[in-house]
């Protein structure tokens, strides 16, 4: 009978409380959460990220890569093409010796419109390419000369003719369409490989505000070594190309390390599209987890 009683007051005790000092509770349905597979993940950050030549496929540098950053104080300018050249060394990008020819040409400026016009009218050949293909055209010349990004860029790449027996390259001109020799029939290997010809960079000084030294030299790593879309929406994405939005990351991402390491390990010869890219990229991303 005791135990009954305390049972009793017990019960009309927890009740009181939840009609004196507890909100009713709600009934809600059930929530599900789906995990996205790491493949499709990777294939939606490379279609977004990834801007190659139309009609071809994403270019790499495969030639040494050098490094020059002009129109920043003396020492800053050294240490944004240092940082450059050890992060891309480190990612697997082919980086040449000092005291090189640039090909890579990062330049700071006060008025980078004015700056980028005046350098298009003085040296339109340094924009335009006598090669076929390459994705320097009218249309991608006016958006790099228009654009109001605090970081613009300028990619020519070439698209050239592989041999798989001795390893030489030969590019296509004075805009004649690639013609390929077919050893094989094979569609594994591909006879056309795309490389990275020159790359411009400007930096729009003034609107740098809240942006550290570190941020800026991977943002500029990333655009230099890879092909990137000027007009990548990356919102949804950890990645350094997010700098200028409202989720700024303090450095190169994974997914950044992942997207070149993958870029630079595959083959000279192999085809190489957002597929390929993709498929690389979580391959990096599962062997760093697996390492960990």
């Amino acid at each position: 009978m005791l135990t009954a009683w305390a049972s009793a007051l017990a019960f009309a005790s927890t009740a009181g409380a939840q009609e004196v000092g507890e909100p009713p509770v709600t009934q809600v349905d059930d929530v599900v959460v789906v995990g996205e597979p790491l493949i499709a993940r990777a294939e939606r950050f490379t279609e977004a990220v990834a801007g190659p030549a139309p009609g071809r496929g994403i270019a790499r540098w495969r030639g040494p890569v050098c490094v020059a950053v002009a129109n920043f104080q003396p020492e800053t300018a050294a240490w944004i093409a240092d940082r450059m050249v050890s992060t891309g060394a480190e990612l697997g990008v082919p980086i040449e010796e000092p005291e090189c020819e640039p090909n890579v040409l990062v330049v700071g400026a006060a008025d980078a419109d004015a700056l980028v016009a005046g350098w298009i009218e003085a040296a339109p050949t340094q924009f335009r390419s006598p090669y076929a293909d390459t994705g320097a055209t009218r249309s991608t010349l006016t958006a790099f000369r228009e654009s109001d990004a605090p970081v613009r860029w300028w990619q020519a790449s070439v698209p050239k003719h592989y041999d798989v027996f001795t390893g030489r390259t030969q590019p296509t001109c004075c805009g004649q369409g690639v013609q390929i020799q077919v050893y094989a029939r094979s569609q594994l290997r591909h006879r056309i490989r795309d490389d990275l010809h020159r790359v411009v960079v400007v930096v729009d000084v003034d609107r740098l505000e809240g942006v550290t030294g570190e941020q800026l030299a991977d943002y500029l790593t990333l655009v230099a070594f890879a092909q990137v879309d000027p007009q990548a929406d990356t919102a949804g994405f950890d990645t350094i190309l997010n700098l200028f939005g409202e989720a700024a990351p303090s450095g190169l991402t994974e997914w950044d390390r992942a997207y070149v390491r993958a870029m630079y390990a595959a083959p000279d010869d192999q085809r190489w599209n957002r597929h390929d890219q993709a498929a690389g990229v979580r391959d990096v991303l599962e062997q760093d987890q697996a390492d960990e």
